[in-house]
């Protein structure tokens, strides 16, 4: 993984016991997904048990789109 990703990074989580990944939090850097996992880690939200926490990369444009669509103060990067 890189830490210059262009598109920013998703953080996600996998429930114990499934295979599953869902997205939970978009970030801009890799340091703040980090701390995002360092975060859920220490205080898990409600209803979820024992997450398994992931870092992805947003690989295009068009996912970028799709993830920070409707949302005011994203970055204009089209």
């Amino acid at each position: 993984m890189t830490k210059n990703c262009k598109y920013g990074y998703k953080v996600c989580y996998r429930k114990y016991g499934k295979s599953r990944l869902k997205i939970f939090c978009v970030t801009n850097s890799y340091d703040l997904a980090v701390w995002h996992i360092r975060w859920y880690e220490r205080e898990p939200p409600p209803k979820l048990e024992k997450p398994i926490w992931y870092i992805r990369e947003v690989k295009t444009l068009k996912e970028y789109e799709k993830l920070w669509k409707g949302c005011p103060f994203k970055d204009d990067l089209s």
